[in-house]
Parts: structure tokens; sequence; C-alpha cells
């Protein structure tokens, strides 16, 4: 598992741990108006 910064649309970043082509475990989403998400991720 590595750690990542993607961008996810428009204005949106994931930022966290990233296996086999998803965020799987924790990590950060934020959104283009500043709001975010941090929690665990499965195969997403």
């Amino acid at each position: 598992m590595k750690i990542v910064r993607i961008p996810m649309g428009i204005g949106n970043t994931y930022e966290g741990e990233w296996s086999n082509g998803a965020a799987n475990g924790h990590g950060v989403l934020t959104y283009s108006n500043g709001d975010r998400y941090e929690g665990q991720w499965r195969n997403d």
C-alpha cells in the first residue's frame, strides 16, 4: 500500500492510502469548497 495525492474531479483531491488502483485504508477527500471527508476507504 502506498500514500498518494490524486485529483478527483474538478478541484477535489484525495490524499491517503492507495492499493490495487483504488482508495483503500485511511484517507482524506478535500472538496473544492473546502469541505473534507476523513476516514476509512475500501476499494473506492
